[in-house]
C-alpha cells in the first residue's frame, strides 16, 4: 500500500494528502483513508503533543476523520490547547461524533470561544445538534 512507501521526512506531505481527502470523501472512499492512516497512528498520536499548533490541528483532524471512538479520548483534552485553534479544530471533532460523552464537554467550553464572536460559537451548535 502508499502508506508503507511513507517516510519519515514525507509524512507531513501524506498526513495533508488524508487529511483534505477526509473533508471530502465519506462511506466506503473514507474506511479507505482510514486504513491508510492505520500505519501511521503512533505519529499522528504524538503530533497531538506537537509544539507546533499546525501538527497538533492536522492530528486532530486526522483522529476526527479517520480514527475511531479510542481516538475521540485523545482528542479531549485539547479542548484546553493553549491555542484557541486547536482547541476549536478539537471541539469541532468532538461535536461531529454526537455521542454525549465528547458532546458535553464541548457545550462546557464554550464559553472560551465567545471572543470568536457569534459565528464561531454558532457554527458549533448545529454540529452538537442544537439550533
Amino acid at each position: 500500500t502508499l502508506a508503507g512507501e511513507v517516510r519519515k521526512g514525507e509524512r507531513g506531505d501524506y498526513f495533508r494528502l488524508l487529511q483534505s481527502y477526509a473533508f471530502r470523501l465519506g462511506g466506503e472512499s473514507r474506511a479507505l483513508l482510514s486504513e491508510a492512516a492505520a500505519p501511521h497512528l503512533g505519529t499522528i498520536g504524538r503530533w497531538l503533543r506537537h509544539r507546533r499548533p499546525d501538527r497538533r490541528a492536522m492530528a486532530i483532524h486526522l483522529f476526527g476523520f479517520l480514527g475511531d471512538r479510542s481516538d475521540l479520548d485523545l482528542i479531549r483534552p485539547l479542548l484546553a490547547d493553549e491555542s484557541p485553534a486547536v482547541a476549536m479544530i478539537a471541539a469541532r471533532a468532538l461535536a461531529r461524533s454526537s455521542d454525549p460523552a465528547y458532546v458535553y464537554p464541548v457545550v462546557n467550553v464554550l464559553d472560551r470561544f465567545e471572543s470568536w464572536g457569534v459565528q464561531a460559537v454558532a457554527y458549533l451548535l448545529p454540529v452538537i445538534g442544537v439550533g
